[in-house]
Parts: structure tokens; C-alpha cells; sequence
């Protein structure tokens, strides 16, 4: 049984986080318990315990590295020169926001999967660090509906944002499920293309 003083800390959290992430290529997380992260690093359970408090501390530590791992593909979707795009290619970067958060549900079922399932003990709230990377997911969308509709107050681009991820989350959500009912020639990603076209045409009406 390894020893945690065969590791430093930052060693440890990537020990443990890795082994996590590699078991949840192929396992979804109500496989996981304490018990079994413990000896998949080889370490005994009360390490984890005193290193994370926890359980679900562990757990949120895995859905924040998802997270920054998300956020730092749909950040390269906008590209920097968002701000001077014409509409046209700000509604395209829209699109392809859309479809990346979907693809990366498809290649990362049970890790996208886990940051909607941890609830944490007591119903305590998220810690600010982990709020914050959530609430960077919502402001790439927004920043693109200001953009394409800046008349628009921020009570209705706060909607329209949490409208649209719902949708698009819905979708990848039903899609991962096999819950879709579509036909072989359509998918989840024909479905947010068409959630997309049809919500914004009329979201960019309203500013002409």
C-alpha cells in the first residue's frame, strides 16, 4: 500500500485526478467510490479523506478540471478578434460554441456527465473558484448575444443565454441518452442547428 509522503501534494492531486479522469473514459462515476480511488492510486482511503475532506470535495476537484477543459475549447472556437467580427461570423463562432460544448459531451460522457450529478453534502454551495468557471461557460455566450443584439438589456440577454443552453444542453443531454427518437439522417448536432436558426433570427430582427 503506497504511502502519501511518496508524493508531494501537487504530485498526489494529479495522482489521484488522473486516475479518476482515465477511469472515467470508460466507467461512468457511480462506479467510483472512495474505496476504489483509493486503490486504483494504491493508497489507503483515510489518505484521500484527510488530504480532501470528502468525498464530494474529490469529485468537484475532477468536475473543475472538466470544466477548465471545456471552457478552453469553446474559448478557441471565438478565437480574440470576436469583438470586430462582422455578425455574420460572430452568429457562424455561435454555431460552433453550439456544437463544440456537444462534441465535448460526446468524447467525455461520464466526466461531462459527473459536473451535473455531484451534489454536495448538506446542499452546500459551490466554493467561488468553481462558480467562477461556470459562470465563465455562460459569458462566452453571452459576450456573442450582445454582440449580434446590443439593444438589448441585460435582463434579456441573461434569457436568451440561459434559453439557449438549455437547449443545447437538453439536446446533448437526450442525445447521450440515445432519447433523441431521430431518424438515421439527423442527430443532436442538426437539432442545435436548427435550436440556433430559428431562436436567433428573431433575436437578430429585433435589433433592425
Amino acid at each position: 500500500m503506497g504511502r502519501r509522503n511518496q508524493h508531494n501534494p501537487a504530485e498526489f492531486d494529479e495522482l489521484v485526478l488522473s486516475k479518476v479522469e482515465a477511469f472515467l473514459v470508460h466507467n461512468p462515476a457511480r462506479e467510483l467510490s472512495l474505496r476504489k480511488i483509493a486503490s486504483l492510486i494504491d493508497y489507503a482511503p483515510s489518505t484521500l479523506v484527510s488530504v480532501y475532506g470528502n468525498y464530494a470535495n474529490l469529485l468537484l476537484r475532477v468536475n473543475a478540471r472538466t470544466l477548465n477543459a471545456l471552457n478552453q475549447q469553446l474559448s478557441a472556437c471565438l478565437g480574440s478578434r470576436l469583438q470586430a467580427d462582422s455578425q455574420p461570423i460572430v452568429r457562424e463562432k455561435l454555431d460552433h460554441l453550439a456544437q463544440a460544448y456537444y462534441a465535448f459531451a460526446q468524447q467525455n460522457p461520464h466526466r461531462w456527465q459527473l459536473i451535473f450529478d455531484l451534489r454536495m453534502p448538506g446542499n452546500d454551495p459551490l466554493p467561488q473558484w468553481m462558480q467562477s468557471a461556470i459562470d465563465h461557460s455562460f459569458e462566452l455566450l453571452m459576450h456573442c448575444l450582445k454582440l449580434l443584439n446590443p439593444s438589448k438589456t441585460p435582463e434579456q440577454h441573461q434569457l436568451a443565454c440561459r434559453v439557449l443552453w438549455s437547449g443545447v444542453h437538453g439536446i446533448t443531454q437526450l442525445s447521450l441518452g440515445d432519447k433523441l427518437f431521430l431518424n438515421q439522417h439527423s442527430d443532436g448536432k442538426v437539432m442545435i442547428g436548427s435550436l440556433l436558426d430559428n431562436y436567433l433570427a428573431t433575436w437578430v430582427e429585433t435589433h433592425h
